[in-house]
């Protein structure tokens, strides 16, 4: 039934997906216990509401435009299970926007391959990695998968490795002419360089446990996919195949990179994980293999919610 339903890349399953995310994000503040009580945490809450959505429908159009996936929806419900484990509440905002800002990037990362308007597909690249750093001072770590794809074509040019430059270099300018026009100095630039903190002490509640050594296995797994079969790949497709892991690992990175580490820093290896796992589900021989998959993806993230229901969580 998962698999008639998903096979296909029809509106409605991204619809589906985007609900059953959304749903998930909202159940999350319960099974925390972090309702919103002031105004800006209701704002913080809509923007992430309107940022997840926004975020899939980029993610869909990278797959679709760039053939990462066999013409399934697959990957859609990939990223709803992962983000469904990550429990984003309201401080999660400032990670939306930078993982939103990273994937309007990867649209551009990943065309490269064609050899048309380059310049502009490099230089939009490196602007919305440049604001995704605004949000989240780790997003700068996208950079080496940009240098990467332009590096891996064979019509890269030494002028265009300094394009992504100009890019960078403008978004901190605009920054820096925005904190002297508003508060006079550059406290405002400087703010949005974190001082990196590596503290656990957060990662203490059974269901954020449950949810992200889920999540690492499905990205661990999702690696050792990649490894098994890059050599049974064809050439052709070998270097958007390894861009693919790079941006994967690098996006694991960029989220570690933070000040405090609360979970939220998972959104950004979740927001590609449904290239991996959509190709893994779609090689499977056998229809009941696809089946049971993706009913064991589907229900993942409830089991927390049954635990707090039967009142047997953990102490």
């Amino acid at each position: 039934m998962l698999t008639s339903f998903f096979g296909n890349s029809k509106p409605v399953t991204l619809v589906f997906a985007i609900v059953y995310m959304l749903v998930f994000y909202v159940l999350s503040f319960w099974l925390y216990d972090a309702f919103p009580e002031q105004s800006d945490q209701w704002l913080q809450m809509g923007a992430v509401c309107a940022l997840l959505p926004l975020s899939m429908l980029v993610f869909n159009f990278i797959v679709r435009k760039n053939v990462l996936t066999a013409g399934n929806s697959y990957g859609v419900i990939t990223m709803a299970v992962s983000i469904s484990l990550i429990p984003l509440l309201t401080d999660g905002w400032l990670e939306a926007c930078a993982v939103f800002s990273l994937l309007l990037a990867s649209r551009r990362i990943f065309s490269l391959r064609s050899e048309r308007n380059l310049e502009r597909k490099i230089l939009d690249a490196s602007l919305w990695i440049g604001i995704a750093t605004l949000f989240h001072a780790g997003s700068i770590m996208m950079v080496i998968p940009l240098i990467w794809s332009i590096s891996i074509r064979s019509f890269s040019s030494p002028r265009l490795f300094v394009i992504p430059l100009f890019g960078l270099g403008s978004v901190t300018v605009l920054s820096w002419t925005f904190s002297l026009l508003r508060y006079g100095d550059s406290s405002w630039l400087l703010n949005r360089i974190p001082e990196f903190n590596f503290d656990l002490s957060l990662y203490g509640q059974w269901p954020l446990v449950y949810g992200l050594m889920t999540l690492a296995t499905l990205i661990l797994i999702t690696g050792l996919f990649i490894i098994a079969n890059y050599n049974r790949e064809a050439r052709k497709d070998r270097p958007t195949i390894l861009l693919y892991g790079l941006t994967l690992f690098f996006l694991l990175i960029s989220g570690a990179l933070t000040e405090r580490l609360d979970g939220s820093e998972w959104l950004f290896p979740a927001s590609m994980l449904g290239v991996g796992w959509a190709n893994l589900i779609d090689r499977l021989k056998k229809t009941e293999f696809k089946e049971v998959a993706l009913w064991l993806l589907l229900l993942l993230p409830v089991l927390p919610y049954l635990i707090r229901i039967l009142g047997i969580e953990q102490v």
